[in-house]
């Protein structure tokens, strides 16, 4: 009987060495290129660092680039190009021309001219004449009947329309007063 109890306790040593041996090995692998480790000191001590310079390294390239259209005087001073010019007040003519997608605004539109919208847009007839403006056999869609306007069709006053396609809109018969929400132009 005392040869059983050796032996059991023999064997309880070597599953005990057998586990540590087992969690040592698994331990040593935590970290390594296989099974990665990261740790708040890592990401604060390397990884912030590469990312701000990589920041850094953009905004220098993109100030050189701005700079390079910009030109400088002979006397520090910076001078514009008038290429520059033009480009800026084309992108402000453009801002200005098109609707903002944020709110509504009051839109008047001079007879025989057309508001194009893009997808989203939203259009209300208050006061004048107008129809729709479509290419295909699908043109506004009426949101408070909940039907579609054709091509051609009219539109009814305090009624809300909504752009489904780019490039459908509205043509006014005469002066027209539009209440629109979304992006646009007027041609």
């Amino acid at each position: 009987m005392k040869r059983s109890t050796w032996s059991g306790r023999v064997l309880s040593l070597v599953v005990a060495g057998l586990t540590v041996t087992g969690l040592a090995a698994a331990a040593a692998n935590y970290g390594s290129k296989e099974d990665p480790l990261v740790t708040a000191s890592y990401i604060e001590d390397v990884v912030r660092p590469e990312i701000s310079e990589q920041i850094e390294e953009a905004l220098d390239k993109k100030e050189q680039e701005i700079l390079k259209k910009v030109g400088t005087a002979s006397n520090g001073s910076t001078t514009y190009s008038d290429a520059l010019i033009e480009e800026i007040a084309a992108k402000a003519a453009a801002k200005v021309s098109s609707g903002s997608a944020e709110s509504w605004s009051v839109v008047k539109v001079p007879s025989g001219k057309t508001l194009t919208g893009k997808v989203g847009c939203q259009v209300m007839l208050r006061i004048g004449n107008a129809s729709c403006v479509s290419s295909g056999s699908t043109g506004l869609i009426d949101m408070s009947d909940g039907t579609v306007l054709g091509p051609g069709g009219a539109l009814k006053i305090n009624h809300l329309y909504m752009v489904t396609i780019d490039g459908r809109g509205v043509k006014a018969s005469g002066d027209a007063t539009l209440l629109v929400k979304g992006s646009y132009s007027i041609n």
